[in-house]
């Protein structure tokens, strides 16, 4: 007789163990995973994502009413809050389900093969069932005892037989295995054989599906990377365009060859764009890693949840925060007494002129005093004065703006002789 090893620290179970026997409650074969909502029942899972999804939604609303996304901190903090909410207790449940799925599928040749082995040694089957009753095979034993007691009570084999295989609903393999096994009872056949053989067949297909699974979970790995890498190149060529924004909108450069494409460069719809595009990329991954893993779009939930997240995250730190084009120009930078010194300043958000914001022009002299300021407000994005120095000596021109209670300093140094 084959020695179940797998159920051999059974008896020394950790509080995961413990918490997945409290949630794997046999109920009604009819209603098997369902809870039942105002009298209408519905999959336990769902209910979870449902439930789940509504508390989430309520965080979101509060976050709007407070606010909270006109900080990029705060904002990222409530994303990983909702996501937290709305998918991990889901994601909690469909792990202690494949826990539990796993250790049937794993116990289930074990029982073939004792009911293969005890049929053989001359019992009946109602004496076997009862004799498999009362063996460790883990979270299958509790339905055995439940397919004993219904053909104990005097329920048909066939009919007990049926409602004990709508619990494998999410199992195929031994869903397969048990029609098998009720059909040869029902023509009259020798269960006996047909379960040794059943059992090497399931064998087979444990392994093979070992390798699919192995081979399958390699190809998520590289659709993970592929995601991670695309959203990297997305972030990184935003970030290299802006660069050239800044110098087309900066004075420098506005005459030069790059003024015809000044004009073109949208830099919120380029953010649109980018933003889109990791949502839709990770909706797409999400669906391929669903399907390749279990052929069931249901699957890519999981998937969708993490890429997602990665996405979201992306965007809020590095692709929305908006980024302030802050330019000082002073010319000549080589002057002679009483000539005339123009200071002008740009300031852009995101390639849009600022508008009414403080901006403080000073000029100090080589001894750190200061020998001009003026207090101005930026609007459409320019200053512009004009000023004339009356001694000689190295100044520092220095503007500063206030803008969403952030500062902006621009320093240059002008020589001034006779």
């Amino acid at each position: 007789m084959i020695t179940n090893t797998y159920n051999k620290g059974v008896n020394q179970k950790g509080l995961t163990e413990r918490f997945i026997d409290q949630i794997f409650n046999i109920k009604d074969p009819l209603h098997y995973k369902e809870i039942n909502v105002f009298g209408s029942y519905i999959k336990e899972d769902r209910f979870i994502l449902y439930i789940s999804i509504l508390f989430a939604s309520i965080i979101g609303i509060f976050g709007i009413i407070f606010k909270l996304y006109e900080n990029y901190v705060a904002l990222s903090i409530l994303i990983i809050v909702i996501y937290l909410v709305g998918g991990v207790p889901y994601l909690f449940y469909k792990y202690i389900e494949s826990k539990i799925y796993e250790n049937i599928s794993n116990n289930y040749t074990y029982f073939l093969s004792y009911l293969s082995e005890s049929l053989a040694s001359g019992m009946t089957l109602l004496d076997a069932l009862a004799y498999l009753s009362s063996v460790d095979l883990g979270y299958l034993s509790i339905l055995v005892k439940k397919l004993y007691n219904w053909i104990a009570w005097g329920m048909p084999f066939e009919k007990a037989f049926t409602l004990f295989n709508m619990y494998f609903e999410e199992l195929p393999n031994i869903k397969m295995i048990n029609y098998v096994i009720l059909e040869t009872y029902k023509g009259g056949g020798d269960i006996s054989k047909v379960l040794k053989r059943l059992y090497n067949d399931l064998e087979s297909v444990k392994e093979l599906d070992g390798l699919k699974r192995a081979y399958i979970s390699q190809q998520i790995l590289v659709l993970y990377a592929i995601f991670i890498i695309f959203v990297g190149l997305s972030i990184s060529i935003l970030d290299t365009i802006k660069p050239l924004i800044i110098s087309q909108i900066s004075v420098s450069t506005i005459h030069t060859t790059f003024n015809f494409f000044s004009s073109q460069i949208n830099y919120s719809w380029l953010k649109f764009i980018t933003s889109l595009s990791i949502i839709m990329v990770g909706i797409s991954a999400s669906i391929i890693m669903g399907i390749a893993e279990s052929g069931k779009l249901r699957s890519s939930v999981k998937h969708l949840a993490i890429n997602n997240l990665i996405g979201l995250l992306s965007i809020v730190i590095f692709v929305l925060p908006s980024f302030v084009s802050f330019n000082l120009q002073v010319f000549p930078t080589t002057a002679y007494v009483y000539t005339p010194i123009n200071i002008q300043v740009y300031g852009y958000i995101d390639a849009q002129p600022i508008t009414n914001a403080p901006l403080t022009i000073y000029v100090i002299n080589s001894a750190g005093n200061y020998v001009y300021q003026n207090f101005q407000i930026l609007q459409n994005g320019y200053y512009s004065q004009s000023i004339e120095l009356n001694s000689t000596g190295t100044y520092i021109v220095e503007a500063i703006l206030n803008y969403n209670g952030k500062k902006y300093i621009q320093k240059q140094s002008i020589n001034v002789t006779i």
